[in-house]
């Protein structure tokens, strides 16, 4: 794991890799407080649950119980679990924890240069239209075939909100973000000005769309510019409509605020997959939350929520 930190108040370190990707720990800390300690609870947390989650290694929970091994899921994975379930039908299957079965087929499609088939597209939507599993009390109990459930973005949001609450309970602590990967949590007195990229012009010499303050808040970011599928010569985003299993074309980029970075993540693959309107209709029943929609053209759309936020550099 490599660490680079530079020595300006506040200490901003970054970690990699962590998850397959870059942690950013920006700290805070009284006089005589130290950003290391809170920096090291982070990451201990951060490894902790890992091991729990990460669909990468064979012995992790989430891999074992998927597998079909007699495996009771922990606090930790049966909440994540729940809550999958929850926005699963809160959504009305425009998220679905069991979207890895269409994944995989496009992958394997991405390997042999050939679209899915349709037919084949709309039988796998038809059986991932209901959950393998169920959570009563706290409990999961699995109905049939786990294999094909993907927890990454919802489980990779909840992993930020851990580290963050892990690293508040250091003491000295005044101000703390945690950024894995573009999920980001923050805690304190200040403020982030975060630069929302173009996915029209994905290119890191490239200035950003628009600011957003985040302030106590989390943001997280969902998007088709860097990863998807590319079969012949067509580039496939990678956000798939779990209703019909085909890629979705109507947007290209969401970012969405709110108060933790699990459900940030929830509702940025929600709003993705319903589209500019009907997304940023989703986004305001619940609240408080803050989307950026940037459809399929590049057009802009946000909700007042997220309008509240906007900054000017």
């Amino acid at each position: 794991m490599e660490r680079q930190t530079n020595d300006s108040a506040p200490v901003v370190s970054q970690f990699q890799p962590v998850l397959g990707t870059t942690l950013e720990v920006r700290t805070v800390v009284d006089v005589g407080g130290s950003a290391d300690a809170v920096e090291q609870r982070v990451l201990a947390e951060i490894d902790r649950l890992e091991a729990i989650f990460s669909i990468y290694v064979e012995t992790s929970e989430l891999s074992r119980w998927r597998s079909g091994d007699d495996v009771e899921p922990s606090e930790e994975l049966a909440t994540v679990l729940d809550a999958a379930e929850r926005w699963f039908e809160r959504s009305n299957g425009a998220y679905n924890p069991m979207i890895g079965v269409a994944m995989a087929c496009w992958r394997a499609a991405a390997g042999a240069g050939v679209r899915p088939d349709a037919p084949v597209l709309r039988s796998i939507a038809d059986t991932i239209a209901s959950l393998p599993y169920a959570v009563r009390g706290g409990h999961v109990r699995r109905e049939g075939d786990c294999r094909g459930i993907d927890l990454n973005a919802a489980a990779k949001g909840y992993i930020v909100d851990r580290a963050l609450l892990a690293g508040r309970a250091e003491p000295s602590l005044v101000d703390l973000t945690v950024n894995l990967g573009g999920d980001l949590a923050h805690c304190g007195p200040g403020a982030l000005l975060v630069g929302i990229e173009d996915p029209m012009q994905p290119y890191d010499n490239v200035p950003p769309l628009l600011h957003v303050e985040v302030r106590g808040r989390a943001l997280a970011t969902s998007g088709s510019a860097r990863r998807g599928f590319r079969i012949g010569d067509e580039w496939i985003g990678h956000v798939l409509d779990p209703r019909t299993c085909e890629p979705v074309a109507h947007t290209r980029a969401v970012s969405v605020l709110a108060h933790d970075a699990m459900t940030a993540d929830f509702v940025a693959t929600i709003v993705g997959v319903l589209g500019p309107r009907e997304g940023l209709v989703f986004a305001d029943a619940l609240g408080s939350v803050g989307a950026c929609v940037i459809g399929e053209y590049g057009d802009l759309f946000r909700n007042d929520a997220w309008r509240e936020q906007e900054r000017t550099r």
